[in-house]
Parts: structure tokens; sequence; C-alpha cells
């Protein structure tokens, strides 16, 4: 790699960087650089259109936040601020659908947020060889529905997770429950690597 190549890679590391680590799942601008770096007209919308995606969650987030803040809680038995019991015998229709919603969109952005910065250094890279950005440690190209469409299994389990196998309780803490579904976003996306790896040389060998 020559020295204007290492000086690219090293601005358009520092820069993806810098936006992801600062608060990114609140804002998703490393995903607005790239929408202002990418040159391909496909993969340029596609990285607005993921920025977009992280504006979703967060809407998502804070209109479910302030709904079920909202006097439609019927307060727990147990005492509890919330638990899956609670939830489920005890709050109306349309407070546990705007509760589900609400965490479905921060699944999403935290989901999204973790991968993201598993490409950070590849993207750079891509970026500074002026080439299309790939996925998932192969050549496949980041492409309509390949990428998302990981978010969204990851998104799926851990929301099939708290919402149905494990017995989680505010009065006890959420931090084991939090390790578990972190756990199950880092699972998906190495699954999604194997995956990849595997379907990217199925393809090199033509078969």
């Amino acid at each position: 790699m020559d020295s204007h190549r290492v000086r690219g890679f090293l601005c358009w590391s520092c820069a993806l960087f810098l936006c992801w680590a600062a608060l990114g799942f609140l804002h998703g601008g490393h995903w607005l650089l790239l929408g202002c770096a990418l040159k391909e007209p496909g993969q340029r919308r596609l990285a607005w259109a993921h920025f977009a995606s992280y504006w979703l969650g967060i809407l998502m987030v804070a209109v479910g936040g302030s709904w079920v803040q909202s006097g439609t809680y019927i307060a727990c038995n147990g005492g509890e601020d919330m638990s899956r019991t609670c939830l489920w015998t005890q709050q109306r229709e349309n407070y546990k659908a705007i509760y589900t919603l609400h965490y479905i969109g921060l699944a999403w952005i935290v989901a999204h947020w973790v991968m993201d910065g598993f490409h950070l250094i590849p993207w750079a890279m891509h970026l500074a060889d002026r080439k299309p950005l790939v996925i998932f440690c192969t050549n496949l190209e980041l492409s309509r529905g390949r990428y998302a469409s990981v978010i969204f299994v990851a998104v799926f389990f851990v929301t099939l997770t708290w919402t149905g196998f494990v017995n989680w309780n505010t009065a006890f803490g959420l931090d084991g429950l939090a390790r578990i579904l972190f756990a199950e976003i880092l699972a998906t996306l190495l699954a999604a690597v194997v995956v990849a790896q595997l379907v990217a040389r199925k393809t090199c060998s033509g078969t």
C-alpha cells in the first residue's frame, strides 16, 4: 500500500471511528459520512437508507418511550416497574404493542451499530481505494437486502428472547438480560461472517 493510500486509509478510519464511537447509535453519523463519500450511486443510496433506518429506530424508541411512560401504564402487582409476566398478563393490548415496538427500535439501532463497528476498518480501506464497500470479511458487496437482512435476524432473535424466553424483572436488574441480548447480536454477526465466507467461496469457484 503506497503512502497516499495509507494516508487515505488513516483519514477514513479516524473519521468513521469518531462518528461511530461518538454515540453513533443515537445518530448514525458514520452512514451520513459514507453517503457523502461513496461514488457508486447504488451504494450511496444504500448508505442514505441505512442512515434513515437509524433515525426510524430512534423515532420508535422516542415515541414508544413517551407512550409507555404515559397514563396507559398499569402498575405491576409485584411492585416492579416492569417484568415479562407483568407486560403480558397485566398491561393493555395497545401498551404491549407500543412497548414491544419501542424495544424493537432499540434493538435495531444497537445491532446496526455493533455490526457497523465490525466493518469500519475494511470500509475505510475500500474508501481509500475508491472501491465499493464489502461486507462480512468477503468480496460480497454491500447491496440491497444483504446487510439489512442480517440486522433483521439479530433483531428477531433479540425480540424473541426478551418477549418469550427470558423471565426478566426490573426489580432484580436487567444486566443479565442485556448480556444475553448482546451475545445474540455477536453470535448473529459471527454466523453471518461464516455464511458469507461460504457463499463467497462458492461464487469464486463457480459451483
